[in-house]
């Protein structure tokens, strides 16, 4: 907490209190009184600057108190007005009611009333002569004063920040020879006094009796309940018997006294200096206590209010560019990181690119190659089948002739089938049309016309074409590629179903060998029922029993039984039989490659 001075001096003393201050509160660390011999060579200049240097006080920011004699002080009553206009308001008013305030005078206030009736302030002026006169006590190279406030108020405020304000309360604070007299009704100043009191101690009492008489008369409380009204004097009790026994008798109101020192925090060592004259520090305690929370009821005339000023835009304006400066700033880098991004995706691509060129050129010269071949092969129909297909789609020989039958290969580009003929009526040609039209075969008809009534075949129709596209004939071959290649995986594991069909057809050879030579060979039977020569069929069939095993052990019927398929064909023991179903299966597995190379 920053350590400050509050200084006050009339023509006698001089005051000070140095406390440390903060918004909720001060702690007193050191008070004293400096007395001023009168007709002091040097002045008041020079007692306070000794006074400070001699405590070392002379660099502390210092706050000031000035008597109500030094200020005009007025109470003005003003009609409503906005409160950012009341200033100007009340620097008019007092340029016209104040005796010595001119257009340099410095004027400050402190509200009392405010309602829809109008605005009552009390105000004060100063000349700022004045003010420099009053600043130039401390030495040349020391802080100038942060504050410098009417005195009566600096105590009042003090009494209203500690204390309850209900009802009307008169607050007294005795100096040397003067007495500042405030009137707070509802803690709000209504009325302030500065009075000069006799020297003598004797004639005191009665003296302030009269002028608190007069100042609660003047300030029109004559409306407040008496037991709502109570005098408050600053200091100790016993410090002021005979002021509290005048008050009481002359104005019969409630007096009591108030320390301010039990009002604020203070250190050990203060807590029981001051003397008889500890009420004489209200002021300069006050205006420690809320130098930095602040008071309404302060006039302060370095720190004079003010019509408010129009707020600067700058700050907010500054605010805003940067706000804008910012989100310009991050959009620009968001986009410059995104295009960087993408630079280096695309040079990552590029260079990709770059290295498939390459294997590109490469596959399409091989991608021309095989679409030549394919073209090639687009023409290479297989013209068996295609025959074979037309013989079984067309009517029988009593209904339909065909006359001629022609192929092409337009630029080897699919192929077309040509047909010619005659048919004893036109729904037998309707009928051929459509077992002739599927999804691979595209039928052109021709017209059909009747060339003779006597002729069993009257209606003659010519060019019918048959057209199989080369998107089929390729469609075609790739699926004979794949079944071939389909056939090619399966002997590994067309073995093993084979394997298992021997061992289960062993017991019954004999039979299995009469089933499958029966209708190959009339023969087999001559040699087992020749009835003619016994003894030569004994020896012809004697050893036939004695071999039949063999056969059946041996491995050769087994590679036989696996190129017929045949259920069971483990254990067939005439040789004559199974060259015959290889022969057949070598001619049946080679039917597609000659049809293909047709």
């Amino acid at each position: 907490m920053p350590k400050k001075i509050a200084l006050d001096w009339d023509a006698t003393e001089l005051r000070l209190v140095v406390g440390r201050t903060s918004t909720s509160g001060v702690t007193i660390t050191d008070m004293a009184v400096v007395p001023i011999a009168e007709g002091e060579s040097q002045g008041v200049e020079a007692v306070v600057r000794a006074a400070l240097e001699e405590r070392q006080y002379g660099k502390l920011p210092a706050l000031v108190t000035i008597g109500r004699g030094k200020a005009e002080l007025r109470q003005l009553q003003l009609p409503p007005v906005p409160d950012e206009e009341l200033p100007d308001m009340i620097r008019f008013q007092a340029v016209r009611d104040f005796a010595a305030a001119g257009e340099k005078a410095i004027i400050d206030f402190a509200r009392v009333r405010q309602n829809d009736q109008g605005v009552e302030v009390v105000a004060a002026a100063i000349a700022p002569e004045q003010i420099t006169e009053i600043a130039k006590v401390r030495a040349a190279d020391a802080p100038a004063p942060e504050r410098m406030v009417l005195r009566p108020l600096a105590a009042a405020a003090l009494y209203v920040k500690h204390r309850d304000t209900d009802g009307d309360v008169v607050l007294v604070d005795l100096l040397a020879d003067d007495a500042d007299i405030v009137v707070l009704r509802d803690g709000k100043p209504v009325f302030v006094r500065s009075v000069r009191l006799p020297r003598n101690p004797a004639g005191r009492p009665a003296a302030l009796a009269g002028e608190v008489r007069r100042s609660v008369m003047a300030s029109n409380a004559g409306n407040v309940e008496t037991g709502s009204r109570r005098i408050v004097i600053w200091g100790r009790r016993e410090d002021h018997l005979q002021d509290i026994q005048q008050l009481s008798e002359r104005i019969g109101l409630s007096v009591e006294t108030v320390d301010p020192l039990s009002l604020v925090s203070t250190d050990d060592a203060i807590s029981q200096s001051g003397g008889s004259h500890v009420g004489r520090f209200a002021p300069l305690i006050g205006l420690l206590d809320v130098d930095a929370s602040g008071s309404p009821l302060l006039i302060d005339f370095l720190n004079p209010r003010k019509r408010p000023e129009a707020q600067s835009q700058r700050g907010r304006l500054i605010l805003y560019g940067g706000a804008a400066a910012a989100a310009a700033l991050l959009l620009g880098w968001t986009a410059w990181s995104s295009l960087n991004s993408r630079d280096q995706r695309i040079e990552q691509l590029s260079s990709e690119l770059a290295a498939l060129k390459p294997i590109v050129a490469a596959a399409e010269v091989e991608i021309g190659r095989t679409e030549r071949v394919d073209t090639f092969l687009d023409g290479n129909v297989i013209w068996l089948e295609e025959l074979a297909r037309v013989a079984e789609a067309i009517p029988p020989a009593k209904d339909l002739i065909l006359t001629s039958v022609s192929a092409n290969l337009p630029q080897r580009r699919g192929a077309e089938l040509t047909l010619a003929g005659r048919v004893t009526q036109p729904r037998v040609l309707d009928t051929m049309l459509d077992r002739l039209q599927d999804d691979q075969h595209r039928v052109i008809g021709a017209g059909i016309n009747q060339e003779s009534t006597e002729d069993p075949y009257p209606w003659v129709f010519q060019d019918l074409r048959i057209v199989i596209e080369p998107e089929v004939v390729r469609e075609m071959r790739d699926a004979k590629r794949y079944l071939a290649e389909q056939d090619a995986s399966e002997p590994d594991t067309a073995s093993e179903p084979d394997t298992a069909v021997e061992e289960d057809t062993s017991p019954e050879p004999d039979t299995a060998v009469e089933e499958d030579t029966s209708p190959e060979s009339d023969t087999s039977p001559e040699p087992d029922t020749s009835p003619e020569p016994d003894a030569s069929a004994e020896s012809d069939t004697s050893p036939e029993p004695d071999t039949s095993p063999e056969p059946d052990t041996s491995p050769e019927p087994d590679a036989s039984a696996e190129s017929d398929t045949s259920p069971e064909p483990d254990t067939s023991p005439e040789p004559d039989t199974s060259p015959e179903p290889d022969t057949a299966a070598s001619v049946a597995d080679s039917a597609e490659p000659q049809e293909d190379s047709q």
